[in-house]
């Protein structure tokens, strides 16, 4: 489902702030999502939108980021989702949501 964002604002003058509102309140609606979304966080800078943590299954790994790509004026979308808990971060990322984020991220976690 794509959130409106203001049909008439143009997307350069649409903040990071309400595209990740925008992104909350898709992954809320969207009921596959439902006890995935604690697992979950949403970055965006610059109108990209990062999506990390972790969901149970590749299917709702893709969907995760089509449902963000049809959130209108988000750019691109990186979608850092993993498909399992993970334990241990690498060099450079801090944990959050059950996943991994570039330790400059929020921890911003959708549910």
């Amino acid at each position: 489902m794509a959130k409106k964002l203001g049909a008439k604002t143009p997307c350069a003058a649409v903040t990071d702030g309400a595209i990740v509102k925008a992104v909350r309140a898709g992954f809320k609606a969207d009921h596959a999502f439902d006890g995935q979304r604690t697992h979950m966080a949403v970055n965006s800078k610059n109108r990209v939108v990062t999506l990390s943590g972790f969901v149970t299954t590749k299917a709702l790994k893709k969907n995760a980021a089509d449902l963000v790509a049809a959130i209108r004026c988000v750019k691109k979308v990186n979608n850092n989702l993993f498909t399992q808990f993970v334990q241990n971060c690498g060099p450079g990322q801090k944990p959050c949501c059950g996943g991994c984020i570039d330790r400059t991220l929020t921890c911003n976690c959708i549910g």
